[in-house]
């Protein structure tokens, strides 16, 4: 695991990584806190790439967190309702980012 978060980190990209309380997890343990249980048969969704108008000019990169609309990471535990976190998070951020402050705390 330290060889892996060293390796990343070394590409110097825009995230530092580094343990947590599941750094130490097997892949088995690790399956089993999520209860993963893959469909058979489902197909991957199809990537969609989207091109911008020509002359738009874009930033090659934007980070929401130093604008302030992004809440602290919260540990949801093993309720393994990850899917209302994010969704809930997604929601704070998008209205923020839509109407200006304030950032707003909404529950999972």
């Amino acid at each position: 695991m330290d060889a892996e978060i060293m390796r990343i980190n070394s590409e110097q990209k825009s995230s530092f990584h580094d343990h947590n309380f599941l750094s130490d997890y097997t892949e088995a343990e690790y399956k089993k806190l999520l209860g993963l249980k893959k469909e058979k048969g489902v197909q991957p969704e199809r990537q969609v790439t989207y091109n911008a108008p020509e002359g738009l000019s874009i930033p090659a990169a934007w980070n929401w967190v130093a604008e302030g609309a992004v809440n602290p990471i919260q540990d949801q535990g093993q309720c393994g309702s990850c899917w209302a976190f994010s969704a809930a998070a997604a929601m704070e951020s998008a209205h923020y980012i839509s109407y200006g402050a304030p950032l707003l705390k909404l529950s999972e």
